[in-house]
């Protein structure tokens, strides 16, 4: 690796795109399309399609499909700490949208930025401290995509983010691998505990 970092601007590798619009209780839980959950985006690095629901969009509807590859955004919250929470989507999935309350962030190449790099980076302290400025609110924080679109990010090459990429991801399989055992092992304590003292 050259180790050299890039500055730039978002606004300059991407463009953002709303969530559902127009919709009213009665469109979700029915209807064959699928829209993406404010928690789904809000819980998980990489978006579990699992937990996807159902939403009823008509032909005659101007909705914004979500794509492979697009990173999301929760745009409001209770605490400024919690504004601006990412998550990406690394399947291909039809007729998909995304819930009102976020906002989608599309990149213009999809060769020279690694999506799963960037989420892992707008989860970092680092950029979470730049989120936390830009909130704005009382009792409910937003997150405005304008200022967002114009703050600088330092990124690697291309490769370097693949491999950074990779190694994170591989560490937070060993993590969760390591989370469901302490886990078992908690039963397992409780479980001998009780047989102890019956």
């Amino acid at each position: 690796f050259n180790n050299q970092v890039y500055v730039i601007k978002l606004k300059d590798i991407g463009k953002t795109y709303s969530g559902l619009s127009g919709k009213n209780k009665s469109d979700f839980n029915k209807g064959n399309s699928k829209y993406i959950p404010y928690v789904s985006i809000f819980e998980n690095y990489v978006l579990n399609t699992d937990e996807f629901e159902s939403v009823d969009i008509k032909e005659s509807e101007n909705q914004n499909n979500v794509e492979k590859d697009d990173i999301f955004f929760t745009g409001s919250s209770e605490t400024p700490e919690e504004v601006g929470m990412a998550s990406v989507l690394t399947k291909n999935i039809k007729n998909c949208y995304l819930n009102s309350f976020c906002f989608g962030f599309r990149l213009n190449s999809k060769e020279d930025y690694n999506s799963l790099f960037l989420v892992y980076y707008f989860r970092s302290l680092k950029f979470k401290k730049i989120l936390c400025k830009l909130a704005q609110g009382s009792t409910r924080f937003n997150l405005s995509k304008k200022e967002l679109m114009k703050q600088k990010i330092e990124i690697p090459s291309i490769d370097e983010q693949n491999y950074y990429a990779n190694i994170i991801t591989l560490l937070f399989k060993k993590a969760k691998k390591y989370k469901l055992q302490i886990n078992y092992l908690k039963q397992f304590k409780k479980g001998l505990l009780q047989k102890m003292f019956v």
